[in-house]
């Protein structure tokens, strides 16, 4: 396992750029889905030689991109039923003046059920900036742009710290699911 796991990582570290560079330019340049799309094709990967206890048996960099490719045409597939289902509703609630205000709504409220169960656990998880945009967000309702005022950081970077907690969460509700 211990090879398997140098392996995995001698391959991360000389391709990483290249494949989150790909996907930047695939992508918009949108940092975020770039890296999202980053990770999810080196999860593959350690699927891959994890499942066949060695490297793909084709040249790596082609592989990689061509999972990149895969995962965002998924991701546009997705994006685009999501939107396709979701603006009306935007045209008709005021609250919601874009499709991103309305999606994290979603999120929110997703992630509400889970956090009402297990809050004392997860919020003994969290590092102390965590559970302030946590509380900032699910207690006191804030926007991105209050909070970033409160911070004194980039209302972007509010949310994809966010983002990063809403992941760290979900991960430790999976905990939690699996354990019971």
């Amino acid at each position: 396992m211990k090879q398997l796991k140098n392996l995995f990582d001698a391959v991360f570290r000389e391709q990483e750029m290249s494949i989150y560079q790909y996907c930047l330019m695939k992508c918009d340049y949108s940092r975020s889905v770039a890296e999202d799309i980053k990770q999810q094709v080196f999860k593959t990967l350690w699927e891959e030689i994890l499942k066949k206890n060695e490297l793909p048996a084709v040249a790596i960099r082609p592989w990689l991109r061509k999972v990149a490719d895969h995962k965002l045409s998924d991701y546009y597939k997705r994006r685009d039923v999501e939107r396709k289902h979701i603006e009306p509703l935007c045209a008709d609630d005021p609250r919601f003046s874009t499709v991103q205000d309305l999606e994290e709504e979603v999120n929110r409220t997703r992630l509400d059920h889970h956090i009402d169960q297990y809050r004392e656990q997860i919020l003994s998880q969290l590092t102390p900036s965590e559970r302030q945009i946590f509380e900032l967000v699910y207690t006191k309702g804030l926007s991105y742009r209050e909070i970033s005022a409160i911070t004194k950081r980039s209302e972007s970077a509010e949310r994809a710290h966010m983002c990063r907690v809403k992941k760290k969460i979900e991960k430790i509700v999976k905990t939690f699911s699996e354990n019971l």
